[in-house]
């Protein structure tokens, strides 16, 4: 019995789970922390989070544009994207020269020639009695499109002359227009070249909205 004694005495090693117990407490101490570390990386960085997480590719039109021209307004929107450029710090109400990009975010079940038509149509009100030339076509295959020209000596009852040169191509999935304005009521001989090659080297390519401007060298 005497020998047994100290046998009960071992039984101090129900002391061990107090001594385990701290490092249990131990445990979920850092496992709290971790969300509380990783919430502020997301919310730090809401705006690139976000434009990554959200943000879609889709079928654009892209040409390299030469230096000057600036971005003067986006619209970005579910079934329309609207890019507008100025050059030598002009804007939408003092320009001698505006271009643009608009795309068409859905699908047209007519053929090239029909859009463009309507699109001459649409035109019409603020172009009256105007010039129409068209330049080149290709209405065949992938990628059809027409390329015009409208030209007018008083434009919108305004008095004020003004020429246009437009590109309207059909992709796989959208419409694509680009065009070029010029404030004369003849378009220069050596724009309209400059413009149709312009828009002959042009491709549609999908691509992320947010890295379309940088792709086609204009300024923000």
């Amino acid at each position: 019995p005497a020998k047994t004694t100290p046998a009960k005495e071992v039984t101090p090693a129900k002391d061990v789970p107090a001594k385990t117990t701290p490092v249990k407490e131990v445990t979920p101490a850092p496992a709290k922390d971790v969300p509380a570390k990783v919430t502020p990386a997301k919310t730090s960085v809401p705006a690139k989070g976000k434009t990554a997480a959200t943000e879609k590719p889709y079928e654009m039109y892209v040409s390299l544009w030469e230096p000057g021209w600036k971005v003067g307004k986006v619209n970005e929107e579910p079934t329309i994207a609207e890019y507008l450029m100025f050059k030598n710090g002009q804007n939408i109400s003092n320009f001698t020269e505006m271009a643009g990009v608009t795309t068409y975010k859905e699908f047209f079940a007519k053929n090239v020639e029909q859009i463009s038509g309507e699109f001459v149509e649409d035109m019409k009100p603020k172009y009256g009695k105007a010039k129409y030339t068209e330049v080149d076509k290709n209405v065949y295959g992938d990628n059809s499109y027409i390329i015009f020209m409208i030209e007018t000596e008083n434009y919108n009852n305004t008095g004020k002359p003004q020429s246009i040169i437009q590109h309207v191509i059909k992709g796989s999935d959208y419409v694509h227009t680009c065009y070029y304005v010029n404030c004369a009521k003849k378009m220069p001989a050596t724009e309209k070249r400059k413009w149709e090659n312009f828009f002959k080297k042009a491709s549609l390519q999908k691509m992320l909205p947010s890295a379309y401007l940088s792709m086609i060298g204009v300024e923000k």
